[in-house]
């Protein structure tokens, strides 16, 4: 407060202090509480965002801290966090479209399809499902949901019409 001896003014300042780590602690947070799992994440990504959490833990955790050093830390933790969420997501995608293709594939007769293509789309598919046995790549996932659904496409388009499809068994690394 100041005074002119007649009158008294009173002027509040609120400051508030915001550590340099601040944000960091908020990405540390939140990949903390993500719904992650090293058995459903390639073992490079989940060593990637293990190192990275570890890293930005122990920075947070200096008083020292600058606003380079934290963003430089929280930049590989956000690219680690969304690599892992990345591969997280492409299987679970994935998973989804496989019991709609289940559904697809069951549904065709062979007699409205051609067999070929048939044939293909049920060993796309088991492609697919074996993926689940162990764990893939972001990449890997998407290049299996696309080929899945080609298969299941020219199951529709080759109702009885001509279509250009490519026999599964013809390829060496159908996901590479």
């Amino acid at each position: 407060s100041a005074t002119d001896g007649t009158s008294t003014t009173k002027k509040e300042i609120k400051i508030s202090v915001v550590s340099a780590t601040s944000s960091l602690d908020e990405l540390i947070n939140e990949v903390e509480a993500a719904d992650l799992a090293e058995d459903e994440l390639t073992d490079s990504v989940w060593k990637a965002l293990q190192d990275a959490l570890a890293s930005a833990k122990e920075l947070a955790g200096d008083d020292a801290a600058t606003e380079a050093q934290c963003a430089v830390v929280k930049a590989a933790l956000q690219k680690a966090f969304d690599n892992a969420t990345g591969e997280k997501s492409a299987r679970e995608n994935l998973q989804k479209y496989v019991k709609e293709a289940e559904a697809k594939i069951s549904d065709a007769k062979e007699d409205n399809n051609d067999a070929e293509l048939l044939k293909d789309a049920k060993t796309v598919l088991k492609d697919a499902k074996d993926l689940f046995e162990g764990v893939a790549t972001a990449k890997v996932y998407t290049a299996a949901q696309n080929n899945l659904e080609d298969s299941v496409e020219s199951l529709a388009i080759g109702a009885g019409k001509p279509a250009i499809h490519v026999s599964a068994p013809g390829f060496d690394t159908p996901y590479a």
